[in-house]
């Protein structure tokens, strides 16, 4: 198996910064350090984890979004493994680099249109695209 733990799901909004207070209020996360994605956005910190990140609603139709969360994310260990095993069930993938970081991310949706990722660190064996 090359998932190994739930990592983070995304919040399309319309406020982020409302958004971003209402988990900090509501669920004592902090904001932190993210990624220059090239549009706004916060991640927001438990634990020093960024387990919710939250963008601007008006994205959500270029990431292809069905409603307000935008995805949900898993982490994984065996980045060929997984592009084989998407690839067997002829499931569609988009492949990224995460800017400033040592990291891809694969990207596909489950069956009723929920877009997923698995971020995999570059320097894991087996995880170059």
């Amino acid at each position: 198996m090359t998932i190994r733990k739930f990592d983070h799901f995304f919040v399309f909004a319309e406020d982020i910064d409302r958004t971003a207070r209402f988990y900090e209020n509501a669920l004592g996360l902090k904001r932190g350090t993210r990624p220059p994605f090239g549009f706004p956005g916060e991640w927001m910190y438990l634990d020093g984890h960024a387990i919710v990140h939250i963008g601007p609603a008006d994205k959500s139709r270029s990431l292809g979004s069905t409603g307000p969360v935008g995805h949900i994310a898993f982490s994984g260990t065996d980045y060929q493994a997984q592009m084989d095993r998407l690839s067997e069930l002829q499931i569609p993938v988009q492949v990224k680099k995460i800017p400033q970081r040592q990291q891809y991310q694969i990207f596909f949706e489950d069956p009723n249109g929920i877009r997923i990722e698995i971020d995999f660190p570059i320097e894991t064996e087996g995880s170059k695209p």
